[in-house]
């Protein structure tokens, strides 16, 4: 799995028209609509020279001698392929691989915290299904001695949880 961080540059990209790729919805031969993916749709169209670009940056990469000239960082385990990856597109003038790896670490903490969180509920209760209350009463006990994900420990939060109540936020 690879992380991304799209940045719109606009408040609300949401609103935006006039896409590249619009999502037009497809007829199929038997006359039925199928919600279109452009994304998927672009890349089916020009799979063959996306695939001879790639291909052509790592030859133009091989046929420099392979410099690893990727300075930037590496995935544990795959030090080699982060190197050798990280090395065509840097020929490429393409930078920044695996430079927001700093950011999926902070989301495997809150992924962290939620699993011990499960821990400790099924330690306690077992299988036994919890409305709310008991959750938010399981959570008292510890008194403050159970680390909670990020949104929990927010709405456990009384002036937190009635922001939220009050604004919808």
């Amino acid at each position: 799995m690879y992380s991304i961080i799209l940045n719109a540059k606009e408040e609300y990209p949401s609103l935006r028209k006039g896409f590249k790729h619009n999502p037009t919805p497809l007829t199929r031969e038997d006359g039925s609509i199928e919600p279109a993916n452009p994304i998927k749709l672009f890349a089916l169209k020009h799979r063959k020279e996306s695939v001879e670009d790639i291909l052509s940056m790592a030859a133009a990469w091989h046929k420099a001698g392979s410099p690893l000239i990727h300075r930037g960082p590496s995935l544990g385990s795959f030090e080699k392929w982060s190197l050798t990856i990280g090395s065509i597109l840097a020929y490429a003038d393409v930078l920044g691989f695996l430079d927001n790896i700093d950011y999926s670490k902070s989301l495997d903490k809150e992924t962290l915290l939620i699993a011990g969180f499960l821990r400790y509920w099924f330690k306690t209760s077992g299988d036994k299904p919890l409305v709310a209350v008991e959750a938010v009463e399981l959570i008292e006990k510890t008194g403050g001695n159970l680390p909670l994900p990020t949104r929990i420990a927010a709405a456990m939060d009384k002036e937190e949880t009635a922001n939220i109540l009050r604004d919808g936020s």
